[in-house]
Order: C-alpha cells, then sequence, then structure tokens
C-alpha cells in the first residue's frame, strides 16, 4: 500500500508543484484514502513490475546511442579525443 501512496504523491508533487508542506498534507490524504478503500474490502492492488527494454532490432539499424558509441570510437582510434 505505501508503494501505491509513494508512486502517487511522487505524480501529484511533480505535477502541481507542491511545497513540502503541501506534499505531507497530500500524503495525510493519501493515506486516509486507502486506509478507507482497505476499510471497504477492496484488494491493494498488486505492485508492478517495470516494462523490459524492446530488443535490439537488427533491421531497423542503429541506435542514437550506438552511433555515439561508434562515433566515439573511431575518434579515439584516431587519436582525436579532446
Amino acid at each position: 500500500m505505501l508503494y501505491h501512496i509513494c508512486i502517487e504523491l511522487k505524480r501529484i508533487g511533480y505535477e502541481r508543484q507542491l511545497t513540502p508542506a503541501e506534499l505531507e498534507k497530500e500524503a495525510g490524504k493519501q493515506l486516509a484514502k486507502w486506509e478507507k478503500r482497505v476499510a471497504d474490502g477492496k484488494p491493494v492492488p498488486p505492485v508492478r513490475q517495470a516494462l523490459a527494454a524492446p530488443a535490439c532490432n537488427p533491421e531497423r539499424g542503429p541506435t542514437p546511442a550506438q552511433l555515439l558509441m561508434a562515433e566515439y570510437q573511431r575518434r579515439k582510434a584516431d587519436g582525436r579525443l579532446v
């Protein structure tokens, strides 16, 4: 339950740009909301795992990071690193 409260507080705090005092007040509201939810017999949703990064598809070509790494290695081999 605390995981869900923390995630929600992070989102609300960022969207509304809350001060620490406002964030603390919002935390009390969120805790009360979740306490009521559990008291009503509603289940706590499971913590969802982060999505895995998509597999590299060689047909699509190199990623920007791969292009930068190739440029770095090419400059390093030529002795042109700054």
